[in-house]
Parts: C-alpha cells; structure tokens; sequence
C-alpha cells in the first residue's frame, strides 16, 4: 500500500451556527507515518550522500518508485491526485536491508483535491482548487486543466527536489513562479552532472506538452529499469535465489 491507509472514518452529528449554516464533523483514522513528510526529507538534507555530498541515488529512485507506484494505481482506477507534493508524501518507518538501507517507506497521501478523470470539473477549475504552486503543471496555470499528466508532473518536480536537495522555485512567491512558468516559459534546470537516465526522466515529466510527459505506469517502468542497473530488484534476487536451490 503506497497510500496512506484508512483504517476508520466518521461524520459526526451536524450542529447549527450561529448563522442558521449547518456543520458536521469528519474524523478520519489513518496510518501514523512518524518521520514526517518528504519535504521535511529534504530540507534535512537526507537525499543527499555523506560521502560525496552529491545526490543519494537509490534512494532517490527507490522512493521514487513507491511515488510512482502510487499514482499508477490511482490513475488506473481512475483518480487524479490533483496536490502532488512534497508535504503530502510521507514517510513511514520501515525496516533496512542490505539492498534498501533508507529504513522509510514513502507514502502519498492528501486527497482533498482528487478528482475522478471522468469529471466535467477537470476542465476550468476555479484557482482556489489548485494544489501549491511550485507542483502546477503550466497549462493549470494557464488553461485551468487537470489531467493526470499534472501528476506527473508533479512528480518530475519532487525528483528534481530530491536531486538537487532543495525545494523548486527557491526564494520564489507564489506569483513569481506563475510568472516565471506561464510567461516566461522558464522550466527547472536539469543539471548535466546528473545520471543520463535520471536527466531524461526528469526533462520529460516537465515538458510543457502534457501529451508528452510520460504515464506514472511508464515513470515506474523507467525508475525500476534505473534501480536495475545499480542490482537486481529483490523480487529478481528471491527469484535467483530460488532458481539456485532448484
């Protein structure tokens, strides 16, 4: 499970105000996911390696993958998460291993902005629907679409944030980066000194061009082609395993 996890959930009695306006309470029981959100992740540096001060890359990729794998279950039933960020990922505890020292699991979480792709409200949202600001894909800010080609676009904007350990748009209001992307046509940097396959990944989740921008099924495809390149997945080495004591 790549979601937080709902384990409960309730509406409480409705109550009057004191403007006649009736309220109810909703309670919502889910998955403690103790060490915080991806975002904090990053300030703290924790993408980055000590030994050469340059980007953790399998970490990287590893919780890239489970970002991934996320929004390729929630697009194929159909959702769009619609506020992809790296405050609504977060991390749950999870044991080391040999192959994945990073003790975390990432989770996506927030749906308060998800929207079925069958919806008439995917075109012209009102603005005050939109998630934050620096996760927009240009044509939300210019035509006011969602698609779940915005996911991933947003999720092209969280490995730049993990790559370069630092938050997009740095220094930069919220008006200032409508401007920088919408008329300006600026786009992140990618740096050269980057893996070739992590550079082409994360290029093509921020093309302007949402019918260009690879699916969340097609990221994941590409994120488990990387991490195969640093060793075999631990499904392939239980299977070799396997095959060996056969």
């Amino acid at each position: 499970m790549l979601q937080v996890q709902t384990h409960a959930w309730g509406v409480g009695e409705s109550e009057v105000d004191e403007n006649g306006k009736r309220l109810r309470q909703v309670w919502i029981l889910q998955t403690l996911c103790s060490l915080g959100t991806l975002g904090r992740a990053i300030d703290s540096g924790r993408f980055l390696d000590p030994a050469t001060g340059g980007p953790d890359i399998r970490a990287i990729l590893l919780t890239t993958c489970e970002i991934a794998g996320a929004l390729t279950f929630l697009h194929g039933v159909g959702v769009i998460h619609g506020d992809l960020g790296a405050n609504n990922v977060l991390l749950c505890p999870s044991e080391r291993s040999d192959w994945d020292a990073r003790g975390y699991t990432a989770k996506v979480s927030d749906f308060g902005l998800s929207r079925p792709t069958t919806s008439a409200s995917l075109n012209n949202i009102p603005r005050t629907a939109f998630g934050t600001v620096v996760y927009m894909a240009p044509e939300l800010m210019a035509d006011d679409v969602m698609t779940a080609a915005a996911d991933t676009f947003a999720l092209g904007v969280l490995v730049w944030e993990m790559m370069r350990g630092q938050r997009a748009w740095r220094g930069m209001g919220p008006l200032q980066v409508v401007a920088a992307v919408s008329f300006d046509k600026r786009s992140l940097e990618v740096p050269h000194a980057w893996p070739e396959g992590v550079q082409a990944l994360v290029r093509a989740c921020l093309t302007a061009n949402p019918a260009r921008r690879p699916s969340a099924a097609e990221i994941l495809k590409r994120v488990q082609a990387l991490l195969r390149e640093l060793g075999p997945l631990p499904e392939e080495r239980e299977s070799e395993r396997e095959g060996v004591s056969n």
